[in-house]
Formats: structure tokens, sequence, C-alpha cells
């Protein structure tokens, strides 16, 4: 599963994220004359908000949310057998 996964969506490190992250926020940022709104958020909230039974549904045993230096990590653990249905037309899955 973990080589599927890779294959179509290559991992990145943390520092690339970071960067794509400032570069992205730069690049919004630059076109906004004044800020138009703010938002907190405790994690805690934000993770219970995603505690939703559509997520358990589709596998999803756990999440959670952490911040690591203007990143927001995102944990999740799945309890999930699939299907073969599920593969679609890719063998390679």
């Amino acid at each position: 599963m973990k080589t599927a996964v890779n294959a179509k969506w290559p991992p990145v490190d943390v520092q690339q994220q970071r960067q794509t992250a400032i570069n992205a926020t730069a690049g919004a940022l630059s076109h906004l004359v004044t800020p138009n709104l703010a938002i907190a958020i405790d994690l805690s909230d934000a993770e219970a908000a995603l505690q939703t039974s559509e997520l358990r549904s589709k596998g999803v045993s756990s999440v959670s949310l952490t911040g690591d230096e203007q990143l927001l990590v995102l944990d999740m653990i799945f309890d999930k057998t699939f299907e073969e249905s599920e593969g679609g037309d890719d063998q390679n899955i």
C-alpha cells in the first residue's frame, strides 16, 4: 500500500512543505491591501470537528492535529480493508 501511495503522490520532506507554504502565503499576502478576516481555533476543537461519522465510515479511526513551526500536521489512522472493486482499473493497486 505504501509503495502504491508513494508512487502516485511522492512524499516531500517538512522543509519542502514549509517553503511551499511560505511562498504561497507571501504571494497571497502581496495582493491584500488590508486583512479582511482573522480566525483562531484551538487544535483540540478542530480535531473534535474532524471526528465525523463520514470519516469513520471511510475507515478513519483517529485524527490528530499538531502545529509545527507554521505548518499544521494532520495525522490520521485508518482501519479499513479495501475491496477489489475499490481498485478501479489500475491493476497495480
